[in-house]
């Protein structure tokens, strides 16, 4: 019963419902109908003022029971959700720099390069023909920058065909070195000795002497001692030095000479200037045979520097003075100059100095072993010495350095036979001034790290008041060494000395030609292992016994190697 007079009340809303939809739809039509008879007017224009635009609501989606229809009822088996990643941020705590400035590059620190372990000492031992024999001792307290200390020995010797042609040379040593704060402070004392025989053939000797020479044995016993300052950071401070050298020395024909020498150094620096004192005093004393002589230098040299733009002046004085032998004072101007022409490739240099020379009877002795027993001491002066040249660099490879000079000496020191036996040399002197002009040139080769080549020339011309030549003076000398590195392993080395043509004065006062000559030696280092080395040497490889002062050739071809330790 219930349930007829529902369906009834659907059946009436359902009609109502019709009827409804048909009144709308008719309302629409007849709007359209009379819309289409009326005459359509036109639309006034919004006014430019205005701005006119068309607004579009964007709603969010609310579904409503209506479109409840349009839901499958069948799932859609081809549909696949979407995959959505879980993303995680992380936020860098970084400044954000603006590009708008120039900014400084920043440098790759570089790491500390590990310091090379050093051996601080070695033994050398080594034998080779003309009954060569070599020894060298060294001692080193090591890598130390406040104290250096060591102490070395070498010895050498040889013996030729000719009879008593025996050559042994030694050299002992001990050194300290200080460095303090605001002082450095070194010493060192050696002893080096040279023997020989005067196996010289003499042609005025008797059998007896030649078959018999006499003994010839150098040494000299030598101390230094050095103070000075350290660098001051301070540019305006003053620097100085103090010197001793002391010197023993003797020879088997009973020669003695005793020398002191004490010099010291100051200098202050103002502006563009450095202005500063030399001075040294000399006290030596020769015994000889027949007489003693005392030979005395006191030196005084005043001087002003000034560096700025490339350009370097000097000018000073250079006094001397002179007792003991003779008395005599003596003033030199000394001016030197340096001018920049290209900055790390030319220098220009010159100058102008004097001084006097000194006659050392220990330095001929190791110059000239066979020097006999009548000896003449006299100090000769060089008048003045102008000098003027190039020096420079080219890259990091070569460096040079050349010069023409000129020099006016009183008293030239020379080398000449003895009127009593030929084989025996005394010191004579040029009486009057004596002309010198040469030609210096000095090249120094670096390739590259393992290759090192250095040469030396010099060209002198010798114009003589009372001698007819320069006796033993060589008008040209050469010298070169080269040293190169083929592996890690092996160093190879190379000299070269050539000397021309010089004249020994004979008997008569004749000229005797000394052939020029010319020397070439080669070496060879291996190292077996980072202590253990071996090394090899050959000398004057054209084997020919040239003779340096007349009637002593000296030895040809020899030969020589050994072992090598460190530790």
């Amino acid at each position: 019963m219930h349930l007829t007079k529902r369906n009834k009340m659907n059946q009436i809303r359902k009609t109502k419902l019709i009827f409804l939809h048909i009144a709308l739809i008719s309302a629409v039509l007849c709007g359209k109908t009379y819309a289409q008879d009326k005459k359509e007017e036109p639309k006034p224009e919004a006014p430019k003022s205005v701005l006119a635009e068309e607004i579009e609501v964007v709603r969010p989606y609310k579904p409503v029971l209506a479109n409840a229809s349009k839901i499958r009822r069948n799932p859609d088996l081809n549909e696949s959700p979407t995959y959505k990643p879980t993303l995680t941020y992380s936020i860098l705590n970084k400044k954000l720099e603006l590009n708008t400035d120039i900014r400084q590059l920043q440098y790759q620190q570089l790491e500390t390069p590990k310091i090379s372990e050093l051996n601080n000492s070695l033994i050398k031992a080594g034998l080779g023909s003309f009954k060569t024999g070599i020894g060298e001792f060294y001692l080193n307290n090591g890598r130390d920058q406040a104290m250096q200390t060591g102490f070395f020995a070498k010895h050498f010797a040889q013996s030729g065909a000719i009879k008593r042609q025996e050559f042994s040379e030694q050299h002992l040593g001990a050194f300290l070195k200080s460095v303090g704060k605001n002082t450095s402070f070194s010493t060192q004392a050696n002893y080096k000795g040279f023997g020989t025989y005067f196996y010289g053939a003499d042609p005025l000797a008797l059998p007896s002497v030649l078959s018999d020479p006499e003994k010839q044995r150098l040494s000299v016993i030598q101390l230094i001692a050095d103070l000075g300052s350290t660098y001051d950071s301070n540019p305006e401070g003053i620097n100085y030095g103090l010197k001793l050298d002391a010197n023993l020395f003797k020879n088997s024909t009973s020669a003695k000479e005793n020398s002191i020498v004490v010099s010291g150094m100051a200098t202050k620096k103002w502006r563009a200037f450095n202005f500063g004192l030399r001075s040294s005093l000399d006290l030596t004393t020769v015994n000889l045979e027949s007489n003693t002589v005392k030979n005395n230098l006191t030196r005084l040299n005043p001087f002003a520097n000034y560096q700025a733009n490339g350009l370097q002046v000097n000018i000073g004085l250079n006094l001397v003075q002179e007792s003991g032998i003779l008395k005599r004072t003596n003033l030199f101007p000394v001016v030197h100059a340096e001018f920049t022409i290209a900055p790390d490739y030319a220098v220009f240099f010159a100058g102008l100095n004097g001084d006097v020379q000194k006659t050392s009877l220990n330095e001929f002795s190791f110059e000239n072993p066979y020097l006999g027993r009548s000896i003449s001491i006299q100090n000769s002066v060089v008048k003045n010495h102008f000098f003027a040249g190039v020096k420079g660099n080219a890259g990091e490879v070569l460096g040079y350095k050349a010069s023409v000079w000129m020099k006016r000496i009183q008293d030239l020191p020379l080398l000449v036979n003895s009127s009593s036996r030929l084989n025996r040399f005394e010191i004579s002197y040029a009486q009057g001034i004596s002309q010198l002009s040469g030609f210096d040139a000095q090249v120094d080769i670096k390739a590259t790290d393992k290759l090192n080549i250095s040469s030396k020339l010099q060209a002198i011309n010798y114009k003589l008041e009372n001698e007819t030549k320069a006796w033993f003076k060589p008008s040209l000398r050469l010298e070169s060494q080269l040293r190169a590195q083929v592996s890690q392993k092996i160093n190879l080395s190379s000299s070269l000395v050539y000397q021309g043509e010089t004249f020994g004065k004979g008997l008569n006062a004749e000229a005797i030609s000394l052939d020029s000559f010319l020397d070439i030696s080669v070496g060879a280092e291996y190292q077996v292992t980072k202590k253990w080395s071996a090394f090899a040497q050959a000398n004057n490889l054209l084997n020919k016994a040239y003779q340096q002062y007349l009637y002593y050739p000296r030895l040809g071809l020899n030969f020589f190697g050994g072992l090598q330790y460190s530790f």
